[in-house]
């Protein structure tokens, strides 16, 4: 539940912390911290947000922000660089590997499905695990010969395209984590490429409950065992099933709303409905996995 601000200064100061993201798609160009740890350090301990460091004075007594600003008596200053794309034993040229420039941030283009990078791709929200567990559903299926990656040109254009589209949708934030990609997205071509992207079409007509948890339930992987290699129909009906649903805000029922326009717009061309003007380039919501 939300709390008006007197009530919850917590969630209060979350709102202010979320209307500073400069990203031009909001919150989906950015990546998400998964604790309420820096907004109750704000609220309870005295915690201040800051620009960009740019300068350091004073043996660092005195640091200058990017919009500025100048803060002085600094007793510490801790560095949190991240982690680097390093792997020690490997060839010297693949020690420090862009995961940008690998085929769905796991194959070489000149190594191909002889080497392969799990944990290279970071969600900006969701879990990393599942990730990898698709990661290596895909690469077990390569393994048995009953999938194939494509050729050497081919990759590298997928490549390309997938690289521009992150550096596009994270802006900054892509360059500076190289590993970072879109949850939904990824998971969603991945499960193409294994060949169990669930059946939302399907679920949406016959089970709608379990299709209402798919879409507005939590961010998990479930519904990638629904069909196709590897799939527990049974067992993963019944997990969905115990989801919890979103409450029903302005925000879902715009967005269930949406679903039902563009569902019917791309209904339109198939049937061969006249009088109105389908978008055949635009891909249904209904038929994306929690977008």
């Amino acid at each position: 539940m939300l709390h008006n601000r007197e009530e919850d200064p917590v969630h209060d100061t979350v709102v202010e912390l979320n209307k500073k993201i400069k990203a031009k798609k909001g919150v989906w160009g950015t990546y998400g911290t998964k604790t309420f740890s820096l907004p109750k350090a704000i609220v309870h301990h005295g915690c201040k947000v800051v620009g960009e460091i740019v300068k350091v004075e004073d043996g660092g007594r005195t640091l200058h922000t990017a919009d500025g600003e100048i803060i002085q008596n600094i007793d510490a200053v801790v560095f949190s660089t991240g982690y680097k794309n390093y792997v020690s034993f490997l060839p010297e040229e693949l020690k420090q590997t862009d995961p940008r420039n690998l085929y769905k941030h796991m194959f070489h283009p000149k190594y191909r499905d002889k080497m392969v990078w799990i944990g290279w791709a970071r969600p900006s929200f969701g879990s990393q695990f599942p990730i990898m567990e698709m990661q290596a559903r895909l690469f077990a299926l390569i393994c048995t010969g009953e999938k194939t990656i494509p050729n050497p040109a081919e990759m590298e254009k997928i490549t390309c395209m997938d690289r521009a589209s992150y550096l596009e949708q994270f802006e900054h934030n892509a360059h500076r984590v190289r590993s970072l990609v879109d949850y939904h997205r990824y998971m969603d071509g991945i499960a193409a490429l294994i060949g169990c992207e669930p059946p939302l079409w399907e679920y949406f007509f016959l089970h709608f409950r379990i299709w209402l948890r798919i879409m507005y339930g939590a961010t998990q992987a479930t519904q990638f065992r629904l069909r196709g290699p590897g799939s527990k129909e049974s067992l993963a009906q019944e997990l969905l099933s115990k989801l919890p649903v979103s409450k029903p805000t302005h925000i879902v029922k715009a967005g269930l709303k949406g679903r039902v326009i563009y569902a019917f717009k791309a209904l339109i061309p198939k049937f061969g409905f006249v009088g109105f003007k389908g978008s055949q380039n635009s891909s249904s919501p209904v038929a994306a996995s929690r977008v």
